[in-house]
């Protein structure tokens, strides 16, 4: 697999860059500070700045929020298809995983899907939702008869009982309801999606962009220790930031 990697990245356009820009702790380039209870890591390289923060976003997965300033002369392409995380267990022998980004198409397909799903086992369960009534009746009366022999009375007494089930059409309400709300949080997580993750831009000397950029799901996310290298193909260089998984 390592022999591999190089052609790997190759292929995928984010080959290796010979020097590698290292965020370091206690290094001149290199500063970490909290924002709003979030660990942001800043590496600066020739007129740069390259601010990340990793976070998870499931058990087995995890997101970086990216933001690049360029202050220097020149412009650069920012372009997520081009950054990639490597994955290292803490335990055993196993060698790195290497994730690429999710495409945001991939994300929304996964968001609608859970979606449906969802609406789909909630309007079932409701359709199986009845209702039962019970009816009683009870006859009673009595019977006189006059004979030759005389006269004879009887009481006669009967309980009838009907048990109805239809289906329990509140129940169904508050299904369909279920659904219908499930489909505009999948839409609002949709737009959500699309306006925070990262878009290829060509940020111009002066300017600025940022978002959040995706990452495979991987079992190894979900070890504490795990090593996460988080690289950043910028211009003529790669900028890797360090984490660990907790």
């Amino acid at each position: 697999m390592k022999t591999l990697l190089p052609l790997l990245l190759s292929l995928a356009g984010i080959a290796a860059a010979a020097d590698p820009v290292v965020w370091t702790r206690g290094a001149a380039n290199s500063t970490e500070e909290y924002l709003d209870g979030k660990l942001i890591r800043t590496l600066q390289y020739e007129g740069l700045r390259v601010s990340t923060y990793l976070f998870s976003t499931a058990k087995d997965a995890v997101a970086a929020e990216v933001y690049v300033i360029n202050d220097s002369d020149k412009s650069v392409n920012v372009l997520p298809d081009q950054m990639f995380v490597s994955a290292t267990p803490a335990k055993g022998n196993a060698g790195p995983a290497f994730l690429g980004t999710l495409p945001i198409s991939a994300l929304i397909a996964e968001v609608n899907h859970r979606a449906t799903v969802s609406a789909a086992l909630a309007q079932l369960a409701g359709s199986l939702q009845t209702t039962t009534t019970t009816t009683r009746a009870t006859t009673s009366g009595n019977v006189n008869e006059l004979g030759p022999g005389g006269f004879s009375s009887a009481t006669f007494s009967a309980t009838t009982q009907a048990t109805t089930t239809r289906p329990d059409w509140e129940a169904r309400r508050l299904a369909n309801y279920r659904a219908m709300q499930l489909n505009a949080m999948a839409r609002d997580r949709v737009a959500a999606i699309q306006a925070d993750t990262l878009k290829a831009n060509t940020v111009h000397p002066g300017g600025s962009v940022g978002g959040i950029v995706w990452i495979s799901r991987h079992k190894y996310f979900s070890q504490g220790g795990t090593q996460i290298l988080l690289n950043l193909r910028l211009a003529d260089r790669t900028f890797e930031f360090p984490y660990a998984a907790r």
